[in-house]
């Protein structure tokens, strides 16, 4: 009997270990289906990627209805941007404040809310999708970097297997950070839209200021003709009084007419004398292209804000230096293991300096891509140019790619003298990003390099030509 009970219990453990093991590659295979859906949407709008990627789940769950949330921090809101089996227009309720009942709670709490065992046609609960009857509702955030981006609403018939609700915390992170990425993807387009506005801007500036010139050499031609006028009179009046007598009350309105211009003059005179005064100071008269600065031909608060928002809205870290690798403007969203650790030891702050000038100046007809000269973390950049004169780098990055090894970078710790310790907790707030999304990023930025280029270029034809001009008039 003995001998019995063992054996039934070893083919128990047998069929238990199995199940977990059936469990398990059902958990793998299905997280590595959902991973491809979301690298193949992740260029889509908010409501395409909501909508393709909670049917694809609703399916993986055997749901008989879902909603797709996403949350809106600006207005502390959460609303619907997809449904499963149902519509936007039939859901009773498509938006809710934060901390507001199911839905705007999981935001508040980051917590999975399981309701199980409901009976049917007795328990009635508030959800995105109206009043329902179910047996079982899921609510679970979906988080990254502990910012909730949006919320995932599940209704079953029956119960929830606990690999169910595994396959939903692994899924849900990497929901969240593909949600980030598209969102990060409209705040870019945003930016990139007012820069050209920008632009636009300073040519309609540089259009009135060529008519402002123009109009006071007009002005000036105007005033020698009139003096031409008055000396021929002046010499006619010396032959004959009566003629002079008139000549005097011509002159007289002369005078008049003649002073009023002469304050349109000096009203003009010093207008031009201000708009020289800044032209002195983007470009100066005598200076030749290489003796420009960056800091000469841009104004540093406005780069400084533009730098800001594009750091935040990509998730990396970014720095515009002289060609050297001097910093030019403060750096924006640096890492902590960057700021507080490497570039805190003597060595690794010299790595930083050399890999910053290395990396802006290696292409001029596209970004340069590759691992930072002294932590390894993926970094980027792009050149700014007047011409074929280099005035600048913009860089950016700091991030950890998704299948980086952690020990290979700790390494460097010991290289530079720097606490393990720190370096490793520092390591693990670090930005992780796919490679292709990292790529995406450098190419934005170059063309936003050879925008602030091409404005450079502008900027210096105009001071030229103006400083020009205006030494012909004086």
């Amino acid at each position: 009997m003995l001998e019995n009970n063992e054996t039934q219990f070893d083919e128990q453990q047998l069929l238990n270990r199995h199940a977990n093991m059936e469990a398990r590659l059902w958990i793998d295979s299905n997280t590595s289906r959902i991973d491809e859906i979301l690298r193949n949407n992740y260029d889509k709008t908010v409501e395409v990627f909501s909508d393709i990627v909670l049917t694809s789940f609703s399916e993986v769950m055997n749901a008989i209805r879902g909603a797709f949330f996403v949350v809106n921090y600006e207005e502390d809101t959460v609303y619907a941007t997809a449904g499963y089996a149902c519509t936007l227009d039939s859901m009773l309720k498509k938006k809710f404040k934060i901390g507001e009942d199911l839905i705007g709670f999981a935001v508040k709490s980051k917590k999975m809310r399981v309701l199980d065992h409901l009976p049917l046609n007795n328990a009635m609960i508030n959800s995105g999708l109206a009043q329902i009857s179910s047996t079982c509702v899921i609510v679970t955030p979906l988080v990254f970097n502990d910012v909730v981006y949006g919320v995932i609403e599940l209704h079953n018939l029956n119960s929830v297997e606990p690999k169910y609700l595994e396959l939903i915390e692994r899924l849900s992170r990497n929901i969240a950070s593909t949600l980030q990425s598209i969102q990060n993807n409209m705040k870019t387009q945003s930016l990139l839209t007012d820069l050209k506005l920008k632009t636009e801007q300073m040519l309609a500036q540089e259009e009135e200021l060529r008519q402002n010139i123009e109009e006071l050499a007009a002005i000036r031609d105007e005033m020698e003709r009139r003096q031409e006028e008055l000396q021929t009179m002046n010499d006619r009046l010396t032959e004959n009084e009566q003629l002079m007598r008139e000549a005097v009350d011509k002159s007289i309105q002369r005078e008049a007419e003649l002073k009023e211009k002469e304050v349109q003059i000096a009203l003009k005179e010093s207008k031009l004398s201000e708009l020289k005064q800044e032209l002195d100071l983007i470009a100066g008269r005598s200076k030749a292209v290489e003796d420009f600065k960056f800091a000469d031909l841009f104004d540093l608060d406005e780069i400084q804000a533009m730098q800001d928002a594009f750091a935040y809205a990509n998730g990396v870290a970014s720095l515009i230096t002289e060609v050297d690798g001097t910093p030019i403007t403060k750096p924006s969203n640096f890492s902590h293991l960057c700021e507080k650790v490497i570039r805190c030891t003597s060595k690794g702050v010299l790595n930083c300096k050399r890999s910053d000038a290395t990396l802006g100046t290696r292409f001029k007809n596209g970004a340069a891509v590759q691992p930072c000269l002294s932590g390894g973390l993926w970094d980027g950049g792009a050149g700014i140019f007047i011409g074929d004169v280099q005035i600048a780098n913009w860089l950016f990055g700091q991030v950890l790619p998704l299948e980086a090894n952690e020990e290979e970078f700790v390494k460097y710790a010991h290289e530079i003298g720097a606490d393990e310790g720190e370096f490793r907790e520092a390591l693990k707030t670090v930005t992780r990003m796919p490679i292709e999304r990292f790529s995406k990023i450098a190419d934005f930025l170059y063309l936003m390099a050879q925008q602030l280029s091409k404005y450079a270029v502008q900027t210096y034809i105009q001071a030229s030509e103006i400083a020009r001009r205006t030494n012909e008039i004086s």
